[in-house]
């Protein structure tokens, strides 16, 4: 696919807004009145508030006119025509701002990602991007077929199989009967289901249902995938099943969305990131960037409230949060690439929210294209444990024969209680770097020895000398 291709925007949001209320009878009875004056106030005296708001609530444009769908599900121009936005706010008692400006755009080939805490507006936002909600002011713009993972089960019919469900929700997608077929074994055999795919999913898991929809999802061919939360539920080995196909999917050109509180994911699939706090953007750019800064934001408030237990932000569930990471040579020199053979010192930055004994570190290199663990330094293993205060921290662990095979790699870093089973982080991945060779001594290079398959292509060299005979 072309660079030109690559650039096109399948989704442009401009100033998007969504208003809510706390209180059901207060909404309810908001409706009404906006009904009544509805009927009473001419279109050309209503105020920019009351013109959102039936805007919102009839689910059209502000000309009248719904959202035009293309073929197949293919959407031309999703949401409203922008709504003008009134100088005040419009809240009335109980009303707040799930969402407020929100404004960037998605291309063709690029997965986004989307971070902040508990009831920053992530959810919102996707349902407003899939259809569920239309925003009180704002335009969403839609090229190309969209297909969203929100909830558990969303879209699925309790009483039919999984089979029935794919064929409801793949002809609802717009497939025609041919093509459901030809995708159905593909679909069954990505979800692992086996006998279970003819049995109602009312009696599914939490973690067959997200087997079930992401299947589904990611072989529909959506030119859009918009991914939540979900992905949590399954095992760590779908999990990884699920990341490695987003990944080819990006590479197809495929534009995605990703919705995590787990910063390792966002940081391995994602180019750019947006930071959402309390429906505003707080950061879009760099995901390392955005993600350093936020977990830095959520360390500093972790310190300031050691005691307070977490109700918004998803880091203060974990007690330590990772702030950088820095690579530095025998001198202290930050490093951004590696010379094979060297020494290398991995720096590691972390905020406590309290003080805590025997903390057990992990520290995995991971070889990017595909997602190998080349090896790794683990305290539990080595029976190490860290003490800890509360407040900022730095531990470092020195490598004194970092002997990796040249290539694309990042570290992940973790850590855990005394007995290994509680995770006291969310875990952090570092942006990759580059490993390369020294010159060899007859003139090769990295890039002119030659890689043959079967003997050649192993992550870590050792360091052996060849003894011949005379």
């Amino acid at each position: 696919m072309g660079a030109e291709a690559m650039n096109e925007v399948v989704m442009r949001v401009e100033g998007l807004s969504k208003k809510f209320a706390r209180s059901l009878k207060r909404a309810m009875l908001y409706g009404l009145g906006d009904i009544a004056r509805a009927s009473l106030i001419p279109r050309r005296h209503r105020s920019p508030c009351l013109a959102a708001r039936l805007a919102d609530a009839s689910h059209v444009s502000s000309h009248g006119q719904p959202a035009r769908e293309g073929k197949r599900g293919q959407a031309e121009g999703r949401g409203r025509q922008p709504v003008p936005r009134p100088e005040s706010d419009c809240l009335r008692p109980s009303e707040f701002w799930a969402l407020r400006d929100v404004s960037f755009e998605l291309r063709r080939g690029e997965c986004l990602g989307l971070i902040g805490p508990n009831g920053a507006g992530k959810s919102t936002l996707f349902s407003i991007l899939s259809g569920i909600y239309d925003p009180t002011f704002g335009r969403v713009a839609i090229r190309g077929r969209l297909q969203a993972l929100i909830a558990l089960g969303a879209g699925f019919h309790p009483m039919l199989s999984g089979r029935e469900n794919i064929y409801v929700n793949a002809a609802v997608f717009g497939l025609t009967s041919r093509e459901i077929n030809r995708l159905m074994d593909r679909i069954i055999e990505f979800s692992e289901l086996g006998e279970f795919i003819d049995a109602p999913i009312k009696t599914y898991s939490s973690g067959m249902l997200v087997r079930l929809g992401f299947s589904v999802a990611a072989h529909l061919d959506p030119d859009i995938l918009l991914v939540d939360e979900i992905l949590a539920v399954g095992d760590s080995r779908f999990q990884l099943k699920c990341l490695n196909h987003m990944r080819r999917l990006v590479d197809a050109g495929k534009a995605q969305m990703l919705v995590s509180h787990y910063m390792h994911n966002i940081q391995g699939l994602c180019e750019r990131a947006i930071w959402l706090y309390k429906g505003r953007i707080v950061a879009m750019g760099d995901t390392f960037d955005v993600t350093q800064r936020y977990l830095a934001s959520a360390a500093r408030a972790a310190v300031r409230a050691p005691t307070r237990t977490s109700q918004t932000a998803d880091s203060m569930a974990y007690p330590v949060v990772i702030t950088s990471v820095r690579m530095r040579d025998r001198s202290g020199a930050v490093l951004d690439r590696v010379t094979v053979p060297t020494a290398v010192e991995l720096e590691i930055g972390y905020h406590a929210a309290v003080p805590l004994e025997n903390l057990r570190f992990y520290v995995t290199l991971i070889h990017r294209a595909d997602d190998l663990r080349v090896f790794d330094a683990n305290m539990l293993e080595e029976g190490i444990g860290v003490r800890c205060r509360a407040g900022a921290n730095l531990l470092r662990v020195f490598f004194p024969g970092f002997a990796v095979k040249p290539g694309t790699y990042l570290w992940h870093i973790g850590a855990r209680d005394a007995s290994g089973l509680v995770a006291l982080c969310g875990g952090f991945c570092t942006r990759p770097f580059t490993v390369e060779r020294r010159r060899a001594g007859r003139g090769d290079t990295p890039d002119t020895l030659r890689q043959v398959e079967g003997i050649t292509g192993a992550k870590v060299s050792i360091e052996h000398t060849w003894l011949f005979d005379d």
